[in-house]
């Protein structure tokens, strides 16, 4: 399950989800990134879902059976789509290329791989 936490939800509230989502068997991961805050749930034991949904500070609960759940597209209202910069874009459905060096360690090795090309 995915559950996405209201902005500013208070450490006691927190506390309450992660502890009635383990009590149901739940493995719970906290997760914050730009767009939000969510407790990803990892466990397969069916339940009623209004048993978290109806929590303070629940903005919006998912039930995912998949087993990646943070990338299944079940739980998206829409595509992802990445800017990169400069009008290009990385977006479902459409062929995109990304290839170099899988780390880079200073600028002179920037210049060799640079010189290779």
């Amino acid at each position: 399950m995915i559950i996405q936490v209201e902005t500013g939800i208070s450490t006691q509230q927190l506390e309450a989800i992660c502890a009635t989502a383990q009590n149901l068997g739940y493995k719970i991961t906290e997760v914050k990134t730009q767009l939000g805050h969510y407790l990803i749930g990892i466990g397969k034991k069916p339940f009623d879902i209004r048993l978290l949904g109806h929590m303070p500070g629940i903005k919006d609960i998912h039930i995912v059976s998949d087993e990646y759940k943070l990338v299944s597209k079940k739980w998206k209202a829409k595509p992802t789509k990445i800017q990169i910069g400069d009008g290009v874009h990385i977006a479902d459905g459409e062929m995109a290329i990304i290839a170099g060096p899988c780390s880079i360690e200073s600028e002179e090795q920037i210049k060799e791989v640079i010189d290779h090309w």
